[in-house]
């Protein structure tokens, strides 16, 4: 595996990152907000933080890049909600969907109502 964990949880502002192993660059950072919200979601466990099976570590390795990526994107779609300016639009996914969509559905207050989609 060419990824390491660094994982500081005993500390009053816990933080995990991911370096690469060769040149021990910092891949990914995750906050003590995002640490918890990790754990509280049973996305990552201690167990696996601390296994030394390298099959669990390499999932783990996995699931953080992924968890980042989710991470980015929500705050993304949070900035574009932000920017829209209109109290009356909501953001929502499709849920059969093997691409991300944003559906941007704007409720007009007369009788037609103007749904616009945004393919990423």
């Amino acid at each position: 595996m060419t990824f390491y964990i660094n994982a500081w949880l005993d500390c009053t502002h816990p933080k995990i990152t991911i370096h690469n192993k060769i040149t021990h660059e910092e891949c990914i950072h995750f906050t003590a907000k995002e640490v918890d919200a990790l754990f509280a979601s049973g996305e990552i466990t201690l167990d696996e933080l601390t296994s030394n099976d390298a099959s669990i570590q390499q999932d783990l390795v996995k699931t953080l890049f992924l968890s980042r990526t989710m991470i980015n994107f929500s705050q993304q779609l949070d900035r574009i909600k932000n920017n829209l300016g209109h109290k009356n639009r909501t953001i929502s996914f499709p849920k059969n969907s093997s691409f991300p969509r944003l559906l941007i559905e704007e409720k007009a207050t007369s009788i037609s109502s103007l749904e616009t989609i945004l393919y990423h």
